[in-house]
This record gives C-alpha cells, sequence and structure tokens, in this order.
C-alpha cells in the first residue's frame, strides 16, 4: 500500500477538527502538524473551548489566519467543542486532534488510501499511533497488527475494549454521525471513549500499520487534572458497553466472553473498583464456568518463573489482577516512586528499583505504556526476561482466565 490515492476525481476533503481550552503550549505543534500533511485536501477547524488565559491560545490561533479555520465558543467541555467542529465542518471525513497531540505528514494520505481500496467510503480507518514522554523525550510506536493480527484489530470495538484505541487514530465519514448522533456533552473525560463505542460498535474497519499521530504523555493534560471525574465516567462507560454487546459480537471480536470480562473487569479495579467492578466480575465469574468444559484451563499458571512487575501504578495492578486469574503469582512490585517502597499493593509488596533480582529465573514485565525508560533502566538492573506491557497483554489474550481472582480485592 501506500502508493496510489485516486486523483481521477476530485479528492475528498477532510476536516480536522483541533478542540482546545488555555492551549498555548502545544497548539502550535498540532497546527503545524495538520497543515503539513501530503494529503492536499485538508481544511482545519480550531475550537477555543473558552479559554481563560488572556488570550494567548487565541494568539497562537491567530497567526495562522488566512490557513485555519478558528472559532470561539463559551467554555463547555471537549464534546460541546467536538460538536461545534463538527456543525462547522465543510468536509467528507472527520478527524480529531487533541491540542497536545499532533499527526504524522502521512496520516490522512494512508488512512484515505486505505478507506478507498475496501471499495467503501463509509469504512471507518484506524492505525497504530506513538506515545511520547515528555518528561524524557522518549517515545513508543504501537504493534497491534503484530501481536493480534490485521483481521483481529479491524474488529469493531476490539481495540477499544482492550483499552488501546486513541480518537487521534481514527479517520471516520461524516455520515456515522448521522447514524450514532454527536458526542455526550455531559460526559466532559470519557467522551471519546463513549463515541468510539458507538462509532465502532459492529463496524469492520480497516488498519493502517504505520503510526498515524504522536500522543503527548505530560502531567498538565485532561486524564490528570480530571483524575476522579475521568475514573467515575470511565467506569460507566465499561459496564454500558459490556451490557450493550451481544454474546455473538463478544465472541466475534475476543473469541471468549471471559477473556473481555477479564480484562474490563482488572481495569475496573485498577479505577477504583465501586459498583461497575461487582457487575463485570460475576459475568466473569458466569463466563468461566461455562467455558471450563471447552477447554483444559487448569494448568495455565504451572512451572511459571517468579513473574515481577515494574510499575506499581494503574497499570501494574491492572496486570497484576488478570495474572492472578490465570493463577499466576506476582513475587513483586518495583516503582521509581519512593513513597511506594515497603509498601503493600494489592497483597504484594513493592520496593524500589534497585531491589529487582540481578539474575535467575523469572520475568520483569514492564507495566507502562510508554516503556522505553523504565525498559532501559530495568535492563541495565538485571539479566531477568523483560517483558513489555503490550507483550504481556498479548499473552493474556491467547491465555483465558480460569478463576475469579478474589485474592485481589
Amino acid at each position: 500500500m501506500h502508493s496510489k490515492i485516486d486523483c481521477s476525481s476530485e479528492m475528498p476533503l477532510v476536516s480536522i477538527v483541533i478542540p482546545v481550552y488555555n492551549g498555548s503550549n502545544y497548539l502550535a505543534d498540532a497546527i503545524e502538524s495538520v497543515l503539513g500533511q501530503t494529503y492536499p485536501a485538508c481544511e482545519v477547524l480550531v475550537i477555543n473551548d473558552g479559554s481563560t488565559d488572556e488570550g494567548a491560545t487565541a494568539a497562537i490561533a491567530h497567526r495562522y489566519d488566512g490557513s485555519i479555520r478558528y472559532f470561539e465558543k463559551a467554555n463547555g467541555g471537549v464534546a460541546s467543542a467536538l460538536n461545534e467542529g463538527i456543525r462547522q465542518m465543510h468536509g467528507t471525513y472527520f478527524a480529531w486532534l487533541s491540542h497536545d497531540d499532533t499527526f504524522l505528514p502521512e496520516k490522512i494520505a494512508w488512512q484515505m488510501e486505505r478507506i478507498q481500496a475496501s471499495g467503501d467510503p463509509t469504512t471507518i480507518a484506524q492505525a497504530n499511533y506513538i506515545f511520547e514522554n515528555v518528561a524524557t523525550g522518549t517515545s513508543i510506536a504501537t504493534p497491534y497488527d503484530v501481536l493480534y493480527g490485521m483481521d483481529r484489530v479491524a474488529r469493531g470495538v476490539f481495540l477499544l475494549l482492550w483499552t488501546e484505541e486513541h480518537f487521534s487514530n481514527l479517520l471516520v465519514h461524516r455520515s456515522h454521525f448521522d447514524r450514532v448522533g454527536l458526542f455526550d456533552e455531559g460526559n466532559l473525560t470519557a467522551q471519546d471513549q463513549e463515541m468510539q463505542f458507538r462509532l465502532l460498535r459492529g463496524q469492520k474497519t480497516v488498519f493502517e500499520p504505520h503510526p498515524v499521530s504522536r500522543i503527548r504523555m505530560h502531567d498538565a493534560s485532561g486524564t490528570h487534572t480530571m483524575h476522579e471525574r475521568l475514573l467515575v465516567e470511565n467506569r460507566k462507560m465499561y459496564l454500558d458497553a459490556l451490557h450493550a454487546l451481544s454474546e455473538q459480537e463478544i465472541v466475534w471480536e475476543f473469541g471468549r466472553r471471559s477473556t473481555l470480562y477479564c480484562h474490563v473487569a482488572a481495569v475496573l479495579f485498577s479505577m477504583g473498583g465501586g459498583e461497575e467492578l461487582a457487575s463485570v466480575e460475576e459475568l466473569l465469574r458466569e463466563s468461566i464456568q461455562e467455558e471450563r468444559g471447552t477447554q483444559n484451563l487448569d494448568n495455565i499458571g504451572e512451572d511459571m518463573p517468579p513473574v515481577y512487575l515494574f510499575g506499581a501504578g494503574q497499570y501494574g495492578r491492572r496486570l497484576r489482577y488478570e495474572l492472578a486469574a490465570r493463577r499466576i503469582p506476582v513475587a513483586c512490585f518495583f516503582d521509581n516512586d519512593a513513597r511506594k517502597d515497603g509498601t503493600c499493593i494489592d497483597g504484594v509488596p513493592c520496593h524500589l528499583p534497585d531491589q529487582i533480582p540481578r539474575n535467575g529465573a523469572g520475568v520483569l514485565i514492564i507495566a507502562q505504556k510508554a516503556y522505553g525508560d523504565a525498559m532501559r533502566q530495568a535492563q541495565g538492573l538485571t539479566q531477568l526476561t523483560c517483558m513489555t506491557k503490550y507483550k504481556a497483554d498479548q499473552w493474556l489474550f491467547e491465555h483465558p482466565p480460569i478463576r475469579l481472582p478474589e485474592a485481589c480485592i
């Protein structure tokens, strides 16, 4: 692929919407990345959602007068800004770029080529992307097509409910908003996942293996500043999604119901649990009981070397839960946060990385999405086998759970 965009007729216009609130720190980078697209038929809509930074965000946008379409509105949240962008867009296709992220130059061209090759202009395009750690400057590209196969990653909500989807890796025909409606403006933090579920459910998509966007990880992002509300709204989103899906849909996308239920239960556990976790754990319990007769699952955790987790945050706790569901104990957490040293997290001791065993049998899983810095640190400390969080997730997908991990609760 990546050789031919059909230029025999007028290229469809792609509208790229950038919602922004007090975003003068990164907005110029986002705009430049869109203006630098190799696909020539793009329009840029910057929606200023009532910024209160004494005109700093507006000043950045006005640098590009004549090259972008700029709108200001009263503050109403990301969903309301995106809806304004959708109402104002002239394009046939919609893409959302957060003001603190960027598109790679070929993002739109590559995905439009995939859509054209599908034979259906309304096909939704997905893709890999890059995580960038602002504090260290390191980056990691996702490998989802390699881990799960092109067919699997192009199935509806697979990547979304496997907690690996980002809206920046989508390209969506505008007709889908007639089908599913606009963003939920009452949802202030999980509006992206909730809309992705509506857009992707039941759809056969196309997948671009090259990374198409760069996701910045930094402390000023909404993920950090509205963390508690994000946990509440995400827990609701996951539970609502599971209740909406039929058994046939789950099996088509995940192979086994227990695989999805266990993953979502682990995510909910790492988000504080609540009544949502109890509901999903009941689904998990029932699915494990029903599936036990279809495969010998009792020996999954036997003869495993010691397993250690580098990272005692949300991803580490989630992996701990999923491993326990497969009867695989975690010997220890390791974390660079000195406040966690000597504590016990979910029944597992936690220490600083200098306590990682230097050699011997064992697997050290780097429980972080942007794992590059931690991987280099670990490899300088130990000769243990080091595994990325992505490879661990692939293994979990291939080995279904065999019990409800009450020991984690």
